[in-house]
Order: structure tokens, then sequence, then C-alpha cells
């Protein structure tokens, strides 16, 4: 089920005691935590050459020898080692022989089929034995780091090289872990605990634990379930352990405290996307590396905190523990004021080349398309020609023929000297008569009136219909006048042609009448009868193609005064209204810049593509102020995708990159699981807040706030508060029931009552 998109919250104003910048232990868990722990090291040592930073402490714990020996090698060539402890399985016959001692909460078939590789390879109960294993070693190095940053000297120098003061009176612990993987989601909350043991035994201040556990899903479909069900069981333990009273894994100290049975104090989950390559991987823990600096070390702290501030905040909850999410997008200052100066021009001039008519070619167009298009009119050679057989059908030649033969009876009973004369009369009568029969001449000619009446609303339909999806599937909309342009002269050869043999027909039919035009001679016979027969036949069949062709020529020209109809009431007031919208892009005037005509079209199909403005919808409506966001917006990103190919704007980590529009992409990507939304614009301090707040409120709504800092990046943080752990796990089962069923086998333990 859905549970709504979130709902955009009241800014908070910020107050000074929410910037308390904070002592902070983080602890990167597997392969995806230890590398985002990696990542924000590089940071904060390019943000703070050669600083030792003592109270910015870090852990990383794998159960992959290997990726161990890389993390440490990484982080030495970074400037400052990061302790590690790796933790590896052992072998099956070692834990046969004390079995005992793990049998009572991991299952037989766990513990009997240990990996030959030592990795946990994606199972949470092969994570938390890695963790029982070694907990000895990581209690030591947790101890050794919580003791370093605790260190009065460590905070002296930390606060003297970055220039922030440091809150003596308690201290952070943040987990970075992968929830999807077997390591971090076997043991997480287990080293949550044995922070808060370390803690309270030592008597240490008190510790705010949070954690970012990140999720994706890789475009294999067998793993995607395996690592899909792992968030789940992740996050149905979570859910079983928040509860007050609940049974505490792994304690055996005794906590003052009544919320100790909380592993957390806050949990972010981070979702990456599905059918992920390592490089969206690596895009994901980058944005959480940068999210984790924001929130540790610069201004943006003060807002963050603020959002945090019970007092302050009214979301209520849904249940006793909810997550968090967020999403980020940055981009270099430099590029996108370069961006910006050029979104109005490059919109502009879009939008007058759509409101431009080409040049008349005499050239008809030869697409699939527009051949179906004339096909369906009926507007070919053959067509014309074909039209009086195929209105003629085997029903109505037939009612042709029981007239015919009424017209015979009624000749033979006269005594006219003229048989055609006398034919030409009755026929004249019984057409100008109304008449109820259905085999009669008046019905007959009155029925394919109508008929070819009625189908020029059809041909006029059919065409709009034609012209709409030609600027729906990006064509310009001077094509559909010119298309116009050729179907009017379409017509004129079909009106020729219909002519011509309308032309025919009478030639036929006069020579008929010219034939027969002497009386009666002799006493009737059997020959004379059917001779006077046939020539009634023959008469009124060619009297009805004549009426058919008339009839169809009718047609033809009403449907081609009417073509130019349709222009005006469609096309001409799309033309002025892209006039006008290429005047509001740039601020009320048009643009006179010159744009290359490779740029131009290079933007025609990133609008196609992107979705995102509908050039048809405008053949009903005029442009509204949306339409001018909408194009500003995505001319802005077509301008930065386009410089990200461009060294002087090519840093992965500020151009922004991705099909999805600058800032529309900060949004978390866990979407459709209620709460509330909360928007910051992190901006250096020569940005205008004002004009990132109105900007940021049309995308985002009320919910946006802004602080500046010295940085040269533009930083968009959207964050989700309130998410419900059932409404999270609807979302990532995509209600699939083997993956919930897949979920329940995965526990960590099997000595809890899940």
């Amino acid at each position: 089920m859905l549970h709504g998109t979130a709902s955009p919250l009241t800014p908070i104003q910020s107050q000074p005691e929410d910037l308390q910048y904070r002592p902070t232990l983080f602890v990167g868990v597997g392969g995806l935590g230890n590398e985002t722990i990696v990542a924000l090291n590089q940071r904060l040592q390019q943000r703070f050459p050669n600083a030792k930073l003592p109270a910015i402490q870090y852990l990383c714990i794998d159960t992959d020898s290997e990726n161990i020996s890389v993390l440490r090698r990484r982080s030495a060539g970074n400037g400052r080692s990061i302790p590690t402890v790796s933790a590896p399985l052992r072998t099956t016959q070692d834990y046969r022989k004390e079995s005992s001692e793990h049998l009572t909460w991991l299952g037989r078939r766990w513990l009997f089929n240990i990996p030959r590789s030592g990795r946990v390879e994606g199972m949470r109960p092969l994570g938390r034995l890695a963790y029982v294993d070694h907990v000895d070693d990581i209690r030591t190095e947790l101890k050794s780091c919580l003791t370093t940053l605790l260190n009065s000297e460590s905070l002296k120098l930390t606060s003297f090289e970055t220039g922030l003061p440091l809150d003596t009176n308690s201290i952070d612990v943040c987990f970075v872990g992968s929830t999807s993987g077997g390591t971090s989601s076997g043991c997480l909350m287990d080293v949550a605990w044995l922070v808060r043991e370390l803690a309270s035994n030592g008597r240490m201040l008190p510790v705010r634990i949070s954690s970012v556990l990140l999720h994706g899903t890789s475009n294999n479909r067998q793993s995607a379930d395996m690592q899909d069900a792992n968030t789940v069981s992740f996050l149905q333990e979570l859910q079983h352990f928040s509860v007050t009273g609940a049974q505490k894994p792994g304690l055996t100290s005794r906590f003052s405290n009544s919320d100790i049975s909380k592993p957390f104090d806050e949990t972010t989950l981070v979702h990456f996307g599905d059918d992920l390559s390592e490089r969206d991987f690596s895009e994901g823990v980058n944005k959480t590396a940068e999210y984790l600096e924001l929130k540790t070390l610069t201004a943006a702290r003060q807002e963050m905190n603020s959002w945090r501030n019970p007092e302050r905040t009214h979301i209520e909850e849904c249940c006793d523990t909810t997550l968090r999410s967020f999403g980020l997008a940055t981009i270099s200052a430099d590029a996108w004021e370069v961006a910006d100066s050029g979104t109005g021009p490059l919109a502009s001039a879009a939008l007058s080349l759509w409101a431009k008519t080409p040049v008349e070619s005499q050239e008809s167009p030869n697409s699939d398309e527009w051949i179906s298009l004339i096909d369906q009119l009926g507007l070919g050679e053959e067509a014309i020609l074909q039209t009086i057989p195929a209105v003629l059908d085997f029903g109505r030649t037939r009612r042709m023929d029981e007239y015919a033969n009424t017209v015979w009876q009624r000749i033979a009973q006269a005594n006219a000297e003229s048989l055609t004369e006398q034919i030409t009369n009755i026929v004249r009568q019984d057409t100008s008569t109304p008449s109820t029969e259905r085999n009669s001449i008046a019905a007959l000619i009155e029925e394919l009136r109508t008929e070819q009446h009625r189908k020029v609303s059809g041909d006029l339909q059919l065409t709009e219909t034609f012209l709409r999806q030609m600027v729906e599937k990006g064509s310009r909309p001077g094509h559909a006048t010119s298309a116009i342009t050729n179907l009017t002269r379409q017509l004129g050869q079909a009106i020729e042609i219909c002519e011509t043999q309308q032309h025919d027909l009478q030639n036929v039919f006069q020579n008929l009448c010219e034939s027969n035009s002497a009386g009666r001679t002799g006493q009737p016979n059997e020959t004379n009868h059917s001779a006077l027969r046939g020539l009634c036949r023959q008469y009124c069949m060619l009297f009805t193609g004549q009426a058919i062709c008339q009839f169809l020529l009718g047609r033809l020209q009403t449907f081609r005064k009417a073509l130019p109809q349709l222009h005006d009431a469609r096309f001409a007031p799309l033309r002025d209204r892209l006039n006008l919208l290429a005047m509001q892009v740039t601020g009320g005037e048009l643009s006179n810049a010159a744009m290359p005509p490779q740029m131009v079209e290079g933007f025609e199909a990133s609008l196609q593509t992107s979705g995102r403005f509908k050039l048809s919808s405008l053949l009903d409506r005029d442009a509204t102020p949306a339409d001018v966001a909408v194009l500003r917006s995505e001319a802005n990103n077509f301008l930065l995708l386009s410089m990200s190919r461009n060294s002087e704007f090519s840093d992965d980590d500020v151009v922004a990159r991705g099909r999805e529009s600058f800032p529309a992409n900060a949004r978390p990507k866990l979407q459709n699981v209620g709460g509330g939304q909360r928007v910051l614009a992190v901006i250096p301090s020569h940005q205008p807040a004002d004009y990132w707040k109105s900007m940021l409120k049309s995308e985002f709504g009320a919910c946006v706030s802004t602080c500046s800092t010295e940085t040269d990046g533009i930083s968009i943080v959207c964050e989700t508060e309130g998410i419900s752990i059932p409404a999270a796990i609807d979302m990532l089962t995509h209600m699939r029931p083997h993956v919930l069923e897949l979920a329940g086998r995965l526990h960590s333990r099997q000595d809890v009552p899940w």
C-alpha cells in the first residue's frame, strides 16, 4: 500500500543553542559503511589540510579481510589512518567444536554451512556470528576511540584546527552501514548496544547514538530480492527492540536509563535506488559522506539540529520508532551562475523556434505516420477511384437492382416514345419525393449524402489527432502548420481526381441516354423486355455513381475549407502562447542572445526525454507560471549537464548529473512512505538567500530554510521525518510476498520471538 507523499513542514527558526558541535565517533560496518567513512575522512582532510581532528574519530569493521587491507592503504594515503577491525568467519570445523555456545541463538543450518571464503556473503545470521567471534577486538577499539574522543586535549586541538567550539557535555556516535548486506545488517544493533554498555560502565558523558542505514539493490534480480529481504528483516528487528521492555540481546550490565532498550536515538534510512551499477553505489556513498559532513562540522548543523528539537517540532509519530531519510543535490556555485545566466535565453530560443513557421516545401512528407493518415482519409488516387465501388456494396447494389426493376415495370406499362426520357422523368420524380421505403431511390441518395457529410467531422478529428501526436512526439509546432499546408495540397489533388472521374461518368451517362433516345417500335417480346431491364439498371447505377461522386466532391471541398479554421483554432493560439512564453522565461523581454543551433536542438531532445514539459498541453490552455518554472529548470539542468562534459566544470562531486533536474533531484528516493519534509539550502555567503528560498519553494513547498557557508558549492538537503517502519517495509517489498517470507528466514537470531 502507498502511505502518501511527504507533507511540507513549517520551517523552524533555529536558535543559537542549536549550533552545538560535538565530539563524534563514526563507525562504519560492512563494505558500503566503510566506503562512506573513508569518503568522509577524505572530505574532512581536504577541508582541513594536515589537521589531526582527534575529536572526530573513525572505526571500520568488516568480515572481508581483503577489504580491510585495501581500506587501510587508502586511509593511510589520505594522511590519517583509520582504525579497523577485521572480523572474518572461521571454518565450519571450528564452530562444530564449540557449537553449544552458539546453537542457543543461531540455527544449525547457518552454523554448519559457513562459506569457504570466510565472508558473510549477504547472510545476516552469519554477520552476527562474526560479531560474536570478534566482540573483544571490537570492544577494545571502541573503547580506545571513545577515550581519545573524550580527552580534553583532543577537544582543544580540534577546536583550534577547525575554529569551531565543541560541546564538552555530550558526544555523538554515528553508525553507518548497509542493511542490504549481511555484515552490517546482522550486527549493527549489537555494536550500538556495545557502545551503550561501554559508556555506562565507564561512566562517560551522555552518548547520543544515531545510525545511517544504507539500502540499494543491484541489477541482479536474485541478489536484489536478498538485499531487500535483509533490510526488511533488519527493520523488523529494529522495531521489535525499540519497544520499551523488549529483550536486549548481548547486554549483561544494568542500566539506570529506561530508554536503553532502543539501539539508536535516531535512525536514517537512505535508499540509493534499485538496479544500481557500481558507479551508482559510489555516488550514493559520496552523497552520504557529504551529508554527514554538513551535519557534523558546518553551519548547516544549526538548522538540522533545530529540526530534531522536540520542543519545536510537531510531527506526530505513528509508532514507537520512526525513521528519517534524506536526499542531497550539490552543484558548483560557478556552474550554477553560468547556467542560470543562460537559462532564460536558451528556453526563449527554443520557444521562438517552435513558434516559427518553417519554409514551405513543395515535397509531400513520406513518413509512415503521414502515409497512414492519407490512407485513413482516403485521399490517394486509388482510394478516390475506388470510392464508388466501395460505397455501392452488395446490399446497396441489390437495393438499386430492385429499384431499377420497378422502373422497368413502370416503363413496360407506359407507351412513351423515348425510353431515356421516360426513365429520367421517373427517377427525377422519385428522387424529389421523400420516401420511407428502404429500396427507394430517394432513401438511398439521402443515405449516401448523409454518410459523406458525416465523414467530414471524422476526417477533421483524425487530422487533429495526427497533428497533436506530432507535437506530443517532439515535432515543432511549425511542422504541424506545414502538415496542414501539405494536406491542403493533397486535398486539391484528390479534388482534381474526383472531378475527372465525375466528368467521365457524365460522358458515359450522356452516351447511354443518346443511344437509347429513340421511341419503342414493334411488339414487346422477351428480348425487348431483357434489354429494357438492362437499360434501367445501367441508368440507375450511373445516376447513383454520379451522386456519390458529387457527394464525395462536396466532402473534400468542405474538408479543405475547414483546415484553415482548424489551424486558426488550435495552432495559431499555440504560436501566440509560445511567443508570450518566450518573453516570460527571460523576465518579460524577448531575448536577443544568440544561442548555437546545436545547443537548442540538444535542449529540445532533453525536454522530450525528461517529459516534464508537455508542449501539446498548450494546445488547450494558456501558459502558466508553472510552465515558466519548469522550462527554466529544464534549461538550467541541461546547461549544467553540458558543462559537466567541460573540463572547467567536470568535478563529479559538484556538477548535477542524471536525468532528473536540479534541484528536484534532491528528493529522497524513499518515496510514498508518508512523513513530513524539510529542505535546507546550504549556499555560499555571496549567494542571495531570498532567491534560493523563492526558487526552492516553487519546487518543494513552504518547508525551505537556508544557511550560508564559506564553501564554493551549493547543496540542497531534503529530509523526510516521521516515517513509520511498516511504511518503509511496504515500500521496500513492493508488496512482494516472497520477499517478506525470505525476510522472516533471515533474522539474525532464533531465540527471540519475532
